[in-house]
């Protein structure tokens, strides 16, 4: 039987056909659990229809591929050295591009600047904002950096933003500056005035009890807050090698990413769902092969990154190779077309 540690680092070293694994260190792994699964989940079900009990109604269907055991941050890695100079991300609005390699070594940094502020694996952040780049580098950092990325829907206003960071017990908001309906940082001030009087990374605020530090992604330096290019040069050589050792104990069953439902409907308030590193790897990988993508393929992405569907595409980028695409910032039909 393989080692956990054996088990965590033996992507490094799977060879791939299209984007099928191939590591023997996976499989067997994999399989060891499926086979103990079945044998289990099959003697619960004949003890208890013997019994009389009815078997559960939904279809019980194991599947003929086993789950990835992997983390988000290994697979980041791996597509870095599989992927290097294919481009992983174009946004079209922004006139950026990058490469598997530079997404990787950005978020890195990004990740040792989450670091050198205080924050640790397990910790949980928030993004607030719409489609672009750092959004995207955003979720690769707070995975690489062992964090729980909670993602808060640009449309939120006052009151649906508080009752996100304070369910969650968010320490951090990375929000962006403004868009066309809302002024982000004015909002978060509404909810924290003491923004006004505390120097950055030291919020005491009575409606964000939890919540330490701001930081937009704009260009405007607003008072008392970071700006996400002061992270990502707070990074250095001794920050980054803490960052590769954190990457040892991080375990695909540990939490990475929050989701949340609609504040649409008749069932109040956001509701979070916290999602493990197993389930957006295998999430993204089964999207992959049911859809049939290939290396050579473009994804144009028209939800917003705070909807688990972009989130699952971004895995799938990772295993597969394809290039994603934000024609903008929001839907917009023309804007899709023109990139498409």
């Amino acid at each position: 039987m393989t080692s956990p540690e054996t088990r965590r680092t033996g992507h490094l070293k799977a060879e791939r056909s299209g984007f099928e694994y191939r590591s023997d260190v996976l499989k067997a792994s994999c399989l060891e659990r499926f086979t103990v699964s079945l044998h289990f989940t099959g003697s619960i079900f004949d003890r208890l229809q013997s019994k009389g009990y009815v078997r559960p109604s939904y279809w019980f269907e194991m599947g003929s591929k086993p789950l990835l055991p992997l983390t988000l941050g290994q697979l980041i890695e791996w597509a870095a050295e599989e992927y290097a100079d294919r481009e992983a991300l174009v946004s079209v609005y922004e006139d950026l591009r990058l490469t598997f390699k530079e997404a990787k070594e950005k978020a890195d940094h990004l990740a040792a600047g989450f670091l050198a502020l205080g924050l640790n694996p397990g910790n949980v952040i928030a993004v607030w904002g719409f489609n672009s780049t750092n959004f995207y580098l955003i979720i690769l950092a707070a995975a690489r950096a062992g964090l729980i990325l909670a993602k808060v829907d640009p449309s939120y206003q006052a009151p649906e933003l508080r009752h996100c960071l304070n369910k969650v017990g968010a320490k951090l908001l990375i929000a962006a500056e403004t868009d066309v309906t809302q002024n982000y940082y004015k909002i978060i001030q509404s909810l924290a005035p003491e923004l006004d009087h505390c120097a950055a990374g030291q919020l005491r605020s009575e409606q964000l009890p939890e919540l330490r530090t701001v930081v937009m992604t704009g260009d405007l330096t607003q008072a008392n807050t970071y700006n996400l290019d002061d992270l990502i040069t707070m990074a250095t050589p001794e920050g980054i090698a803490k960052l590769i050792e954190i990457q040892k104990s991080i375990q695909p069953d540990d939490g990475t990413a929050i989701h949340y439902t609609s504040v649409e409907g008749t069932t109040g308030s956001p509701k979070g769902a916290l999602l493990s590193h197993r389930n957006i790897i295998n999430a993204g990988y089964c999207f992959a092969r049911q859809t049939g993508m290939k290396k050579s393929y473009n994804l144009c992405i028209q939800i917003q990154c705070c909807h688990v569907g972009s989130n699952i595409a971004v895995v799938a980028g990772l295993h597969v190779g394809f290039t994603l695409v934000f024609p903008s910032p929001k839907f917009n039909a023309e804007s899709s077309i023109k990139a498409i």
